[in-house]
């Protein structure tokens, strides 16, 4: 998902691996200024957190302007989860 915003100190595009149930256990997100922060249901790197409640349907999300919701591959999925875990060491408190 992409979101388009005005505040440029949240996250600009989220990845997240959802359970067949709709609970995510798995999350990346992107900032403009190269920040890579990730969550799982062990814990993660920042401040970001997994959703406690059901992800909506994507029709819901779509629904709203500001963000562009796109199903991903595994594969994909994994890629960037990857490539999330291995930056680890990119700076994630800035500003």
């Amino acid at each position: 998902m992409t979101h388009h915003r005005d505040v440029h100190s949240e996250p600009n595009e989220y990845l997240s691996e959802i359970s067949a149930d709709g609970y995510e256990f798995r999350k990346v997100a992107y900032y403009d200024d190269g920040r890579i922060e990730w969550a799982d249901t062990n814990g993660g790197r920042g401040k970001l957190t997994l959703r406690t409640e059901k992800v909506p349907p994507f029709s819901m999300l779509r629904a709203h302007e500001e963000f562009y919701v796109e199903e991903v591959t595994l594969e994909l999925f994994e890629q960037r989860w990857a490539e999330a875990i291995a930056n680890s060491h990119r700076p994630f408190l800035l500003g």
